[in-house]
């Protein structure tokens, strides 16, 4: 009987102590499930470019009133920032995009007086499955005459360039 309380002593010993196993970490790869992801190369200000998977919840459809059709993100080839417009914020002003030059896979080409929102704060995975959120509206105030972030002195309502690090530039790889 010593015997066998020696052994379940031993085992529970045993039991007790063992490392548990490490667990498995999710994959980070794009799940289609999550949302839709398309291959874009995007460039910043004055930053250079990053690529990988811009990242929606469900495909944005841009909504063109004046020529009055539809088209997806998917049909898009090249979306250019080409102005930002002034709007007040408690502390200073922030810009957001009001102009876009884009041009469709199809080989149309629109300039968008509008903003998209869906573009103004988006998801981007890179290959290393790293993500980040890009804007593509900026603050900014002015005091002494001229813009803090900027460095210019036109107090104008639209600018046509932002703050260092801002998205100006998307192109969809497929």
């Amino acid at each position: 009987m010593s015997r066998f309380v020696l052994l379940l002593a031993l085992f529970w010993v045993a039991f007790a102590y063992s490392q548990p196993k490490e667990p498995q970490l999710p994959s980070v790869d794009f799940d289609p499930g999550y949302g839709v992801g398309f291959p874009v190369s995007i460039e910043l200000f004055n930053k250079g470019r990053l690529s990988g998977y811009i990242i929606f919840e469900s495909e944005p459809i841009i909504t063109i009133k004046e020529r009055n059709w539809q088209r997806s993100f998917g049909e898009i080839k090249v979306l250019k920032i080409i102005q930002w417009q002034r709007r007040e914020a408690k502390r200073g002003y922030v810009f957001y995009p009001s102009k876009y030059e884009i041009l469709f896979k199809d080989g149309s080409k629109f300039v968008l007086e509008s903003n998209l929102s869906f573009f103004n704060k988006f998801q981007l995975k890179d290959s290393t499955g790293r993500q980040f959120v890009l804007y593509s509206f900026f603050y900014d105030y002015f005091k002494n005459g001229k813009w803090v972030n900027r460095g210019v002195s036109s107090f104008d309502e639209n600018s046509d360039f932002p703050v260092t690090g801002c998205v100006v530039f998307l192109e969809v790889m497929q």
